[in-house]
C-alpha cells in the first residue's frame, strides 16, 4: 500500500525487442492527488501517422482547483496541445474548462488529397450547489469547436461520429418574500458536417405566483368577496 517496484522492463514492437532497457522503476502510492508528469501513449493513426499523445504535466494546486496540460505529435507532421482544469469550492460550486488546439497534416503537400488544417475546442461546464444559494441557480455546460475538429483532430471513436454540439447557459432567481421569480437561458447549437449554427439569445422569463391582495392576515369572521380577488 505504500509503493511499486518492477523491472525489467523493455518496449516490443512486432515481436521484436527494443534495446532500451529499464532495469527498474518505482511508483510510489498516494491516494490524494499529486503534481507530477503524465506518460504519454503511443500507437498509429490511419491518416497521421505513428504518435506520442497525451503526455504532459499535472498541477495540484490545492483542494479548488487543478490543471492538466497535454500535447500530442504525429510523425507525418500534426500536432496538438490542450489544457484542462477542475474546480471547486465546497458547498457552492464545481465545474470544469478545457481547450484544444490541433494543427493538423494529411496526405503529402501538392496532392489532392492535401489538407493542413488549425481547429480548436473549447468546454465549461458549472454546476451550482443547490444548498448555496437556494433563491439563485447558474450552470453551464458549453461545448464550442470549430467544424473539422471532429473530423481531423478527434481521438475517439465518439467524437469523431458526433456531428452537432450543442450548449446551454441558465440562470433562476427568486426573491424571498414575494410570489415573484426570474429565469434566463441561452441555447446554442451547431451542425459539425454543414457548419450551420443556431444560436437563441438570452430568453428571459418573469412570473408572478398567484396572490390576494386584499386578503385579510387575521381572518375574522366570514370571507370578504373582494378577498377573493
Amino acid at each position: 500500500g505504500k509503493k511499486i517496484v518492477s523491472g525489467p522492463l523493455y518496449l516490443v514492437i512486432a515481436d521484436v525487442p527494443l534495446p532500451l532497457v529499464i532495469p527498474e522503476i518505482f511508483f510510489p502510492m498516494n491516494m490524494k492527488r499529486k503534481t507530477g508528469i503524465i506518460m504519454p501513449s503511443y500507437g498509429e493513426d490511419a491518416t497521421r501517422g505513428f504518435y506520442l499523445r497525451n503526455g504532459g504535466y499535472y498541477f495540484s494546486f490545492n483542494d479548488y482547483v487543478d490543471l492538466k496540460l497535454t500535447g500530442g505529435i504525429y510523425t507525418l507532421g500534426s500536432w496538438e496541445l490542450a489544457a484542462s482544469s477542475n474546480y471547486r469550492v465546497r458547498y457552492k460550486f464545481g465545474g470544469s474548462v478545457g481547450v484544444n488546439y490541433a494543427k493538423t497534416i494529411i496526405g503529402e503537400k501538392g496532392s489532392a488529397d492535401y489538407q493542413n488544417s488549425n481547429n480548436f475546442k473549447v468546454t465549461w461546464t458549472h454546476q451550482q450547489d443547490s444548498k448555496f444559494n437556494p433563491n439563485s441557480t447558474f450552470s453551464a455546460n458549453v461545448n464550442f469547436s470549430t467544424s473539422g475538429y471532429n473530423k481531423l483532430a478527434s481521438t475517439s471513436l465518439n467524437e469523431y461520429l458526433n456531428a452537432q454540439t450543442n450548449s446551454s447557459i441558465a440562470y433562476s432567481h427568486s426573491w424571498k418574500g414575494t410570489p415573484m421569480s426570474m429565469t434566463a437561458n441561452m441555447q446554442y447549437s451547431q451542425n459539425l458536417n454543414t457548419g450551420d449554427v443556431s444560436l437563441s439569445l438570452p430568453s428571459i422569463n418573469f412570473n408572478v405566483s398567484r396572490f390576494y391582495p386584499f386578503k385579510r392576515k387575521v381572518m375574522v369572521g366570514k370571507e370578504r368577496w373582494y378577498e377573493k380577488i
